[in-house]
């Protein structure tokens, strides 16, 4: 075995951790589950793990959120994940795509399409409700939580309100 500093460790490459695993396994059965440590310690590691080799009946997605510094950010690529996965039905992506193509783009002046910024709880909210109101079990890992309410919390146009907002609405 060769060292991997900061590289991605996928497959048969990611040893171990089965207790750690199985662990967590059980503990979705009840609640939810906060993975937290120091950095390069294999978190990412133990999740990919569990996206490769699902328990029965659960469907992992595993969304890596660090980059995103606006909760409407954060729910559209969601969204698009879920899509791509074939979790959720395309319904209002349909739309924005074809408004974007016949109408040149996603601003016309200062309005915006849809004025969904401001929205995004309820769009959160309804993704969420979506999902749920699937025939899987859907695991939702989000990589990088905390760097991502870091982002909301320095943003402009977020702050500390919206970043407790946003907890909030996970927690509900």
């Amino acid at each position: 075995m060769r060292p991997n500093p900061g590289g991605i460790i996928i497959g048969e490459a990611i040893i171990d951790r089965e207790q750690e695993i199985t662990s967590i396994w059980n503990a979705l059965r009840g609640q939810s589950v906060v993975l937290a440590s120091e950095r390069r310690v294999g978190k990412t590691s133990v999740l990919r793990k569990m996206l490769e080799h699902p328990q029965d009946g659960w469907t992992p997605v595993l969304y890596w959120v660090e980059g995103k510094h606006h909760p409407i950010e954060f729910v559209e690529s969601l969204y698009d994940l879920l899509l791509k996965q074939g979790i959720v039905e395309d319904k209002l992506h349909k739309l924005k795509k074809l408004y974007i193509k016949y109408v040149g783009g996603e601003n016309i002046g200062s309005w915006a399409f849809p004025q969904i910024k401001e929205n995004w709880k309820t769009l959160l909210e309804t993704t969420v409700e979506t999902i749920v109101d699937t025939d899987r079990k859907v695991l939702l890992m989000f990589d990088e939580l905390p760097l991502m309410l870091f982002n909301f919390i320095k943003s402009r146009d977020c702050g500390p309100r919206v970043g407790m907002e946003f907890l909030d609405t996970l927690r509900e």
